[in-house]
């Protein structure tokens, strides 16, 4: 029974992916750790969007892909830089979505269909730093996607259910409902549902199976 228990317990965190979604709602959006991933939906409205991060050590790789929703009036001449605060009047790193061919792909997870963009990657050292994303016209939709590590927060699969929605109809202009049919949030769903299922069944059985062992205990008394 208990070993039961604790295999449908894993069932959970491993149904749920470790996708953190976040709307971009001011210029400057402060990042806790720039090795998890986390995807950062924004839209340029006249200024660049800033993205802050301490490192907290030497050898510290930071990698962050610039993607946009395709969509009919996309714009793909996003660029992104990488500056120090110890340097701040001039980036390091610096990649130009304008000099590049976007490649097309559709996310099975949120069934929509982006195009890649360019990829912004260095190991640096501990500091401060920032990423800036701008256009000629600081106009247009962009995704910004940090690699790193997957983790397991619930908080997480739950602020999806704020997040997609939103996606949908700002980003994608399609309807806020469809991001409730897609595997991204029916998934969590159906899997809470299935172990809740699960788990009142084992205690319907293991209630059932209990007297009949207390029986039998005080026969062999």
């Amino acid at each position: 029974m208990k070993h039961i228990f604790l295999a449908l317990l894993l069932v959970l965190p491993l149904s749920l992916s470790a996708q953190e979604l976040i709307i971009v709602e001011n210029a400057e959006t402060r990042v806790s750790n720039p090795q998890v991933y986390r995807a950062y939906y924004g839209e340029l409205t006249g200024s660049p969007h800033v993205f802050t991060f301490n490192v907290p050590s030497d050898g510290y790789t930071v990698k962050a892909v610039v993607l946009a929703p395709d969509t009919e009036d996309v714009s793909t001449d996003i660029v992104a830089e990488m500056i120090s605060d110890k340097n701040p009047g001039e980036s390091f790193a610096r990649v130009d979505g304008g000099m590049i061919e976007w490649q097309r792909f559709f996310d099975t997870s949120g069934r929509d269909s982006y195009l890649a963009g360019p990829v912004l990657e260095n190991t640096v050292t501990t500091g401060s730093y920032r990423i800036q994303v701008s256009s000629p016209d600081n106009q247009g939709a962009y995704v910004l996607v940090f690699e790193g590590e997957d983790g397991f927060l619930l908080g997480q699969v739950i602020s999806r259910f704020g997040a997609l929605p939103t996606i949908k109809s700002e980003f994608f202009g399609k309807s806020a409902l469809e991001a409730y049919t897609t595997p991204l949030l029916l998934w969590p769903v159906v899997t809470t549902l299935l172990l809740l299922a699960s788990v009142i069944i084992l205690l319907i059985v293991y209630r059932r199976m209990r007297p009949e062992v207390s029986a039998e205990e005080q026969v062999s008394v």
